[in-house]
């Protein structure tokens, strides 16, 4: 089990490891949206990333870049329907 904490929401939930980030806030009960059913092409999923425990730990599966711009990315916006992790997160 990983975790995952929500600071907006002030909410930690514990998930299975390779859960992406959408999966995991819609246990919590933390909205995220995602029109396009989190398939990746809309971008409305996008979360900033506050803290990793280590960079290895995430895996971005089939991110669609040109809904993330190079500016957001390098502050540590990703597509929460696209990024799988396997350890302690903060967003």
């Amino acid at each position: 089990m990983v975790k995952i904490y929500f600071k907006k929401e002030d909410v930690t939930i514990a998930i299975e490891a390779g859960t992406t980030i959408l999966q995991a806030a819609k246990k919590a009960g933390v909205l995220i949206e995602s029109p396009c059913d989190a398939i990746g092409t809309c971008g409305k999923c996008k979360v900033r990333l506050e803290k990793v425990d280590d960079d290895r730990t995430m895996i971005r599966e089939g991110q669609v870049y040109h809904r993330v711009t190079e500016e957001e990315e390098s502050r540590g916006i990703v597509l929460a329907s696209r990024l799988r992790y396997l350890g302690i997160l903060l967003l």
